[in-house]
């Protein structure tokens, strides 16, 4: 609904298409990334919120395979990350660039290459410039972070009222 409201303010179509078999395939898409964000983040909960004694491995397992799952998926149909910015690539991005963040020896980036070639042109582009957002040098930490903000900040910069 936030993400409906936000394409709205941006003139519509933009992060949603209008129509109807391009808007379908990124809501299939955004679910499907969607949901890889929500089992990183429970990934998370567990093992850094929970007490040691007390997480549960297999559970944590499980999750990073619903993950590599979904990245798997992308990675067999990478024309879909081939198409100008949307609200699946968004999601997309946020949950790479979170496990980059937390995770920075997980490894995808040499698993899924096809997806991780996207993610390093995404990481680097500002958005409105076409332009580096975070220097070559960077390590994986300060490009997750220059990625965030820009993308924050394109998203909700000329829509405050």
């Amino acid at each position: 609904m936030i993400c409906e409201y936000l394409d709205a303010l941006a003139g519509g179509g933009i992060l949603i298409p209008q129509d109807a078999r391009h808007r379908w395939r990124v809501l299939t898409n955004h679910a499907l990334a969607q949901g890889m964000c929500e089992s990183v983040i429970l990934i998370r909960y567990e093992t850094w919120l929970r007490p040691e004694a007390a997480r549960w491995p297999a559970w944590v397992d499980d999750h990073w395979d619903k993950i590599n799952s979904g990245l798997d998926w992308f990675e067999h149909n990478d024309s879909e990350l081939n198409r100008p910015i949307d609200l699946a690539h968004l999601a997309l991005g946020c949950m790479l660039g979170y496990v980059e963040f937390r995770w920075p020896r997980h490894g995808w980036r040499d698993r899924f290459s096809s997806i991780g070639a996207w993610f390093a042109q995404l990481e680097h582009t500002d958005p409105e410039r076409g332009s580096p957002c975070a220097p070559a040098h960077a390590g994986a930490r300060e490009k997750s972070l220059a990625f965030f903000r820009s993308r924050a900040l394109v998203t909700f910069r000329d829509h405050r009222d």
